[in-house]
């Protein structure tokens, strides 16, 4: 064999055994967060719900959007806002913070339900305690009702690890 294939060969070994090296802790590993508390959970799956409109087929419900945000050791606070097409006769929203078991997500917190008469839009936010260690998210209910008629949607958020 030449030098230039032995030497080809000793760098394809040492990026195999690099990638082996960088693959093999994630199989056994516990997950920890930025600030180095060891989480209870392998993260959630990944899912990304922007802003979002509703069905397009609704004369009244427009749009709506939910969050979780960590603002302390153990305390989050967590919001969401609906949009109207127009003026409704009532409008509203009911944030629930949800948590991740490792396997499933499950409500842990369920805030009132906001609303408001005559209005196109509302927006709501309170701050909770979360337990920390676990990630986080929240889940979003959505309605308007304009000459009796409801329209309702549901919309999930991204996850926070709450450390």
């Amino acid at each position: 064999m030449t030098n230039k294939k032995i030497h080809l060969k000793g760098i394809m070994l040492l990026g195999i055994s690099v990638l082996i090296g960088l693959i093999i802790p994630l199989f056994n590993s516990v997950p920890i967060a930025a600030s180095g508390t060891t989480m209870h959970t392998t993260p959630p799956p990944i899912t990304f719900s922007p802003y979002s409109i509703f069905n397009s087929s609704f004369v009244s419900l427009e749009s709506g959007v939910g969050s979780v945000s960590k603002k302390s050791s153990g305390k989050v606070l967590i919001s969401g806002e609906t949009n109207a097409k127009q003026t409704v006769n009532t409008i509203g929203v009911k944030v629930v913070l949800q948590r991740w078991t490792g396997s499933d997500w499950v409500n842990y917190y369920t805030g009132s339900d906001s609303t408001k008469s005559n209005a196109s839009f509302i927006t709501t936010s309170q701050e909770t305690t979360a337990t920390t260690g676990y990630y986080y998210r929240t889940k979003t209910t959505h309605w308007t009702v304009k000459n009796g008629l409801r329209e309702e949607g549901t919309l999930t958020s991204d996850s926070v690890a709450i450390d």
